[in-house]
């Protein structure tokens, strides 16, 4: 994933779509993706974590730390892309002046929200590595010691609160946003084509379209693997997930980072 997002921001410099606002934050977005994808990576580290949890226990907190503030820092910068072409796509309101808001919004932003997980002890080692986990539920790295009902609704309210329920709802309303521009420009190209106002140089909105298109993927593609990690994670607070579910959500993860590259 992490190798994918990088030949991304390789090919946006070398065709210099970078000189577009809209291709910035997209970028912005990606360059996010990236930094998650090396910090899933990194986490190859604590394989050997319960051999010795003292001297890994400063650096899991520390990757599961950044891990929730890059996801963030992806969602925002996510929201910011579709925020522009909804004003500038819906509304006919370039919001080119506004790069520099979106930029500082998705870089300052998460700051609170990860400080906050780490004041509330919320992040530990579980069975995807370093992230929002309960040390008392998730001991071994594995959800076998269920000796704390308390523990376990403690995890789930923690994901639900810094990430499952804020992340899903963000991104529905940002699907519902892109899904409503590719209708309403597909409405115009078909009514320039039905009633002969389309000339040879001047298919604006189809040349749009055909723009939109690949980012309009973004929130949709990001919705779904959220949607399937938050639905894993209530399963897991009513049943004992089986291995395919855990290999599913692995994948789901790695996929919000090679998604974005792609």
């Amino acid at each position: 994933s992490a190798a994918v997002c990088l030949l991304a921001v390789i090919l946006v410099f070398t065709l210099r779509l970078y000189k577009k606002v809209v291709y910035r934050l997209a970028l912005y977005q990606v360059l996010s993706s990236f930094g998650l994808a090396v910090l899933a990576a990194m986490q190859i580290v604590f394989v050997d974590y319960n051999d010795d949890p003292t001297t890994y226990n400063r650096g899991c907190k520390a990757i599961a730390f950044l891990s929730l503030y890059t996801q963030w820092m992806k969602l925002l910068f996510t929201v910011s892309a579709i925020q522009h072409l909804f004003c500038f796509g819906a509304l006919h309101n370039n919001l080119r002046r506004c790069e520099v808001l979106y930029a500082l919004t998705s870089l300052l932003l998460p700051v609170p929200i990860a400080i906050t997980a780490l004041c509330v002890e919320a992040y530990g080692l579980g069975e995807f590595g370093c992230w929002i986990y309960e040390t008392h539920y998730c001991t071994n790295g594995t959800s076998e010691d269920n000796t704390s009902l308390a523990a376990l609704e403690m995890l789930f309210f923690k994901r639900l609160g810094f990430w499952d329920g804020p992340a899903s709802t963000i991104l529905l309303v940002a699907s519902a946003a892109m899904v409503a521009i590719v209708i309403k420009l597909s409405c115009k190209v078909y009514q320039r084509k039905r009633y002969g106002h389309l000339l040879l140089n001047d298919d604006q909105f189809g040349k749009a379209l055909k723009q939109l298109l690949p980012l309009a993927a973004f929130p949709i593609l990001f919705y779904v693997f959220v949607i399937q990690q938050f639905t894993f994670h209530i399963y897991q607070f009513l049943n004992q997930p089986s291995r395919a579910m855990f290999l599913t959500t692995s994948i789901s993860f790695s996929m919000w980072s090679f998604a974005s590259g792609l």
